[in-house]
């Protein structure tokens, strides 16, 4: 789950515990510059609720990928002469 705010992180973890889920890890600012917090759902399967403040959400609530995620920008050329993405 990818909320667009901190807050939204909070109230999505509120949420789910009151719904009967556990609490794994409280939401906490990362490493990487964003902000995330784990429960796990009633079947015990581990869920991550993480705001990327570098990773803009569009209308429907997606996340938008990066030029080079989408092949817009250069991509690396190995010394082997492989480019990323390429597919042999």
């Amino acid at each position: 789950m990818n909320p667009a705010t901190q807050a939204e992180v909070d109230e999505a973890l509120a949420t789910a515990v009151a719904a009967g889920a556990t609490l794994l890890k409280p939401a906490q600012k990362v490493e990487w510059g964003g902000y995330s917090g784990y429960f796990a759902d009633p079947d015990g399967h581990a869920r991550e609720v993480a705001y990327h403040p570098f990773w803009p959400l569009n209308e429907a609530g997606l996340p938008e990928l990066s030029g080079a995620v989408r092949g817009q920008v250069d991509q690396p050329t190995y010394a082997d002469g492989c480019r990323c993405g390429d597919t042999q």
